[in-house]
């Protein structure tokens, strides 16, 4: 019986502190009602749309963060890729995609690691190719073109750690 409390404690002592040793992602969505492009017509679609944000930069964090870093993020503006035409009805709306409509984030960043500040900017996150990139275009996922963008700065800014433009 001894034995078995002792393997219990030490099992959980050492999910404790591998827990504390996982990457996090902290993200803030600030005052997403005045973001450029979320439909403001349909909360439930603007909320659907932040928490496949969220989710999204929560797997890239697991990913490409080292352990024990913890990114806190806020996203001060989003605008999507493409547009609605404004003369469509409700229900027709479909988001047309033109060379000229990137998919666009505005963010503010703090990488930490032990407590300390490794790293931190404000950036404008765009990808002005994003119809010739064949992650979001092959994507069957909604909002594929945002997704493979933001996979491609996670990577490029956190995973292989090249700093900002200008830095």
């Amino acid at each position: 019986m001894r034995l078995a409390k002792t393997l219990v404690l030490a099992a959980l002592a050492l999910c404790l502190a591998q827990a504390s040793a996982i990457a996090a992602v902290k993200v803030t969505f600030v005052n997403p009602e005045h973001y450029t492009d979320l439909d403001r017509n349909r909360p439930w679609y603007q909320q659907d749309t932040l928490n496949q944000f969220q989710r999204t930069f929560e797997q890239l964090g697991a990913t490409y963060l080292k352990p024990g870093q913890t990114l806190k993020l806020d996203v001060l503006d989003i605008d999507l890729a493409g547009y609605f035409e404004p003369w469509r009805f409700y229900g027709y709306d479909v988001r047309i995609m033109r060379d000229y409509t990137p998919p666009r984030f505005k963010v503010h960043y703090a990488l930490e690691q032990k407590g300390r500040v490794i790293l931190q900017a404000d950036e404008t996150i765009t990808d002005l190719a994003y119809l010739m990139n064949p992650a979001g275009r092959l994507s069957s996922e909604r909002l594929g073109y945002e997704k493979a963008m933001l996979k491609d700065w996670f990577r490029n800014r956190f995973g292989l750690m090249r700093p900002p433009p200008g830095v």
